[in-house]
């Protein structure tokens, strides 16, 4: 979590603790019981007192992270009353969002460290947390960042609303909207415009600790962009044979499926010892083609039709290129 929005959520949650007649002590004894490093921990609430930022550096954020959970934990344990438990939720959706959005900020950042800011929020190897994983291993694939500075990347929670509350689950509905502006890292050319007004539902459970986290995010979303394929290199690596009658028909069905990069990959690694320069020079290209007409469309220069077209083209074009790489071998 992000040091200043740790450190707010902590000092609210202490107020209220306060103003519910839990003592300093109280809170002290609980963090102890929980952890071996007291000292340190009670050294930090009385800097944190006195507003002194302190504890920078990856480790010492790992410090601040738990204390904020430790005091959210002791929060949870003994104010349990409908009002809070909705803020409790409310609060879990806003700084998961924060937190969303700061990793795609930060896409090339360690994996462990997106791992353990994620995980505060997100249940590990839920839908929620694979989908995006997934989005960054995209983005990373087409070298892609995100920019905030020329174009303005943003979003905002407009609405929250706690749906169903029970034992161990609970449902929030919430209406948002995301903005994001994809550039080529290099380039710095535009490659992707997202803007997005929907409805999410989010479906929340407690972990081992009684914490509540986010199992799956569901969007009903207005925008209606395509984004290229991640190519996932060990699926066809997977699907690569000795035989080339069997890798004829898997670049066949990639193609008759409409899945033109996996399409052009798979020739490219299953054939790479039959291809002619120019035939490797032509798959090149489509694929180059393919990618701007992508472009294109995610960045409003050209209309669905005028893009269904232009794929439909280069899928005819590989195609036919397939026939005279199938002829070659006979």
């Amino acid at each position: 979590m992000e040091y200043n929005q740790a450190r707010k959520d902590i000092l609210q949650s202490l107020n209220l603790l306060q103003q519910k007649g839990f003592s300093y002590q109280s809170i002290c004894d609980y963090i102890n019981s929980q952890q071996v490093d007291f000292v340190l921990y009670k050294d930090f609430f009385t800097r944190f007192q006195s507003k002194l930022t302190c504890f920078s550096g990856l480790a010492k954020k790992e410090k601040l992270s738990h204390i904020h959970q430790y005091v959210q934990n002791f929060y949870f344990l003994n104010i349990n009353d409908e009002d809070t438990l909705h803020g409790i939720l409310a609060n879990v959706i806003s700084n998961a969002s924060s937190v969303k959005f700061e990793t795609y900020l930060n896409v090339n950042r360690p994996v462990k460290l997106i791992h353990s800011e994620l995980s505060e929020y997100y249940h590990d190897n839920s839908p929620a947390y694979h989908n995006i994983k997934n989005n960054l291993k995209h983005k990373k694939q087409y070298n892609w960042e995100l920019d905030i500075l020329n174009h303005g990347s943003t979003f905002k929670i407009l609405s929250i609303q706690i749906s169903k509350v029970f034992t161990q689950n609970a449902v929030v509905a919430t209406e948002e909207f995301w903005k994001f502006f994809w550039v080529d890292k290099i380039s710095k050319k535009l490659e992707f415009r997202f803007d997005s007004l929907g409805h999410h539902t989010y479906l929340l459970s407690k972990d081992e600790e009684g914490n509540w986290k986010i199992i799956e995010n569901m969007v009903k979303t207005t925008t209606n962009k395509r984004e290229p394929e991640y190519i996932d290199y060990s699926m066809l690596e997977k699907l690569l044979s000795n035989n080339w009658e069997e890798n004829k028909i898997t670049a066949s069905r990639f193609i008759a499926n409409n899945d033109l990069l996996h399409g052009i990959e798979f020739i490219k690694i299953s054939f790479r010892g039959n291809l002619h320069r120019n035939q490797i020079s032509i798959l090149d290209r489509t694929k180059k083609s393919y990618l701007n007409s992508h472009r294109l469309l995610n960045t409003n220069v050209i209309n669905h039709s005028t893009f269904n077209t232009e794929i439909e083209s280069l899928n005819t074009q590989v195609k036919l290129l397939c026939k005279v790489i199938f002829l070659d071998k006979k």
